[in-house]
């Protein structure tokens, strides 16, 4: 076997083509802002200081959202090299509005809503405070608090055995830190027969190389006693995944599947190619008494999926990434999804509409491009599945398959 590259450095490392999108991205914020701004005092004059920062707050928001979800249709988003979601660069914008240009331009001002000692001067303070710690924890934090959820998943199938299977998904890499290494250790930890890579294993970037040698050093380092296999993603090219892989021990699966015997039990592992599904192909000769774990990089397929493939008996995938910023009691602000609900999105184990377990992880990563690398009130998140057969007092058993 080839040699393996050796281990990525795990302290934070600095990304100059990540860094020169995100700069573009924060000054094209800037201009909007500014000119949302000045559209605001045409339309209502001068008011106070702090009625006009308060207003400023919501409207200018609104303003960038809007800009950035109908930018693309528009022109100024091609501008910027490499694709992206209109939806996503709008939060992108009002992310860098609220937790960096209004909180600047209230510490401007500080000295006068100080010394005019009015409830709304203190409070315009106290937000602006609040928004740049709220940046500061998603940003720098909470990426970095990996949330390791072991859970039991009852299959008929697996009958006595145990099979244990982990389930990573849109490592997202832009450099490697301390978060990957806490994957492999925990991973390993778990001593897996098989791991599961359901997509994003870079970010998408000008500047893809360094991500690419990182990615490949933290898949170099997974180790499973019966394999390792991955699908297709949506932050990389099929190019790049060709050589992400490339000399690793990873079986790529692109809309097939593969077959491995754990004490005794075979366990097929297909891979959906999510762009171009071909359910038929991917289900192969799959039998009954199988073990069919289905992995898709999204949701979107997995009531079609499971339709298609009678066989299959779990749908696991990523994609969502619990929507990167979740509101407590609400869930995702985004889904990152057509036909997925914002419970599913979210992350977790449902079950579709034949009973079939979909088991979604938030993944480990955060969305590249130009959005802000950020994570809030959603944790980086990993799968440690333990698969049986015979439940136990309080284990749930997913339905009979119709």
């Amino acid at each position: 076997m080839p040699a393996l590259p050796p281990p990525p450095p795990t302290a934070l490392a600095v990304h100059w083509g990540h860094v020169t999108q995100q700069s573009v991205a924060a000054a094209i914020a800037a201009a909007l802002a500014l000119v949302a701004v000045t559209a605001v005092r045409r339309t209502i004059g001068r008011p106070s200081l702090v009625r006009s920062l308060w207003l400023e707050l919501p409207l200018v928001a609104l303003a960038l959202a809007a800009a950035g979800m109908y930018g693309r249709e528009l022109g100024f988003i091609q501008m910027l090299p490499g694709p992206v979601l209109p939806w996503t660069v709008g939060v992108a914008f009002a992310f860098y509005w609220l937790a960096v240009w209004w909180p600047l331009r209230v510490a401007w001002h500080s000295r006068t809503l100080r010394q005019r000692s009015t409830t709304g001067g203190r409070l315009t303070l106290g937000v602006a405070a609040t928004l740049v710690l709220g940046a500061l924890w998603s940003c720098f934090v909470e990426p970095q608090r990996l949330e390791v959820e072991p859970r039991t998943v009852r299959l008929r199938e697996v009958g006595p055995r145990e099979i244990r299977v982990a389930h990573v998904s849109d490592l997202q890499m832009v450099a490697a830190t301390s978060r990957d290494d806490g994957v492999i250790e925990a991973v390993t930890a778990f001593e897996p027969h098989v791991i599961l890579l359901t997509g994003d294993y870079i970010a998408m970037s000008s500047a893809p190389e360094p991500s690419i040698r990182d990615v490949r050093g933290v898949l170099s380092r997974l180790r499973a006693s019966h394999g390792i296999f991955a699908t297709t993603s949506d932050s990389d090219t099929e190019a790049q995944r060709l050589r992400i892989f490339q000399d690793l021990p990873i079986r790529y699966l692109l809309n097939k599947s593969a077959t491995v015997k754990i004490d005794g039990l075979t366990v097929r592992v297909g891979g959906l190619n999510h762009f171009v599904p071909r359910f038929s192909r991917t289900a192969g000769d799959a039998q009954p008494e199988e073990l069919f774990l289905l992995g898709c990089h999204t949701p979107d397929l997995a009531e079609e999926a499971c339709r298609l493939i009678p066989t299959a008996d779990a749908f696991l995938c990523g994609h969502t990434h619990g929507g990167q910023i979740q509101v407590p009691f609400f869930g995702p602000i985004l889904t990152f999804c057509e036909n997925t609900t914002r419970r599913v999105a979210a992350g977790g184990i449902f079950e579709t509409s034949t009973g079939i377990p979909l088991i979604v992880t938030r993944g480990v990563g955060m969305e590249g491009s130009y959005a802000p690398r950020f994570r809030f009130w959603c944790r980086p998140h990993i799968f440690l599945l333990t698969l049986r057969g015979e439940p136990t007092d309080g284990d749930a058993v997913p339905p009979e398959r119709q």
